[in-house]
């Protein structure tokens, strides 16, 4: 790893004096695609939860991003930011009302904003162009247009590799150890005091446990070293029918 990580940089670093100009902005695009999908896999991948709404936050801040520099006449490193934070806020307001949903309601929550954002910004033709959409003002630094690929990569793969960077330490970290333990099924953490609606005590005993996941994290350290364990599936009691349902499902061709 320690290898393939500096040779992969390496690699993106030459890339786009070794390509071909459209395969340096077809990887430009895809750079910035996955920065996109790098708040989706914290949301899906890293915490299990089911959303929908991802592209309808790509899209506020594309749109005011652009307004910014159409009307305002903002830079894209002013308006960009400024967008980004604007939209996070957004997104957390809409956690905040989510938070009495879980599970297929919380993905009907996300498809329900997801469905709004579309409908504003096709309606809303003044503001955002309609269908057809709105022209988007070229990037500049120091009065320079960067329009080319090689420049569009140069800002945009940088950006894709601290996103990704910064991915690995929220993995690493305590937040990501706790979005993890979301994914299967909720852990009796403090978190669930600071509910709008309390959490009922009886709830809060039928599911997991910290001192559970601990045991389980020493049943893992302490097996012996021929011993490969691949998968663990830990589900609170009263889910295991669930968890035998999703085995099944899983192990169909």
């Amino acid at each position: 790893m320690r290898v393939l990580i500096p040779a992969g940089l390496a690699a993106l670093a030459a890339l786009p004096f070794l390509a071909p100009s459209h395969i340096t902005y077809l990887a430009a695009v895809i750079a910035s695609t996955s920065i996109i999908v790098a708040g989706l896999n914290v949301v899906t991948g890293l915490a299990g939860q089911i959303s929908i709404a991802q592209a309808s936050f790509a899209a506020l801040g594309a749109y005011g991003t652009a307004q910014l520099a159409s009307l305002a006449g903002l830079p894209h490193w002013i308006g960009l930011p400024a967008v980004s934070v604007a939209t996070a806020l957004v997104g957390y307001l809409f956690g905040l009302l989510s938070l009495r949903v879980a599970d297929h309601y919380l993905a009907l929550a996300t498809m329900a904003l997801c469905a709004i954002v579309q409908l504003l910004l096709i309606h809303l033709e003044d503001w955002t162009g309609g269908a057809v959409g709105l022209p988007v003002p070229p990037l500049e630094i120091g009065g320079a247009t960067l329009t080319r690929p090689a420049q569009l990569y140069a800002v945009i793969m940088p950006c894709a590799v601290l996103t990704a960077w910064l991915l690995h330490a929220l993995m690493r970290s305590r937040t990501g150890r706790a979005f993890a333990a979301l994914r299967l099924s909720e852990v009796a953490t403090p978190i669930l005091k600071n509910r709008p609606e309390p959490v009922p005590e009886e709830e809060v005993a039928r599911l997991l446990q910290p001192e559970d996941l601990a045991a389980m994290a020493v049943f893992v350290a302490t097996l012996p070293a021929h011993v490969c364990l691949s998968e663990m599936l830990t589900t609170p009691t009263h889910m295991r029918g669930l968890a035998a349902g999703a085995r099944k499902i899983a192990a169909m061709p």
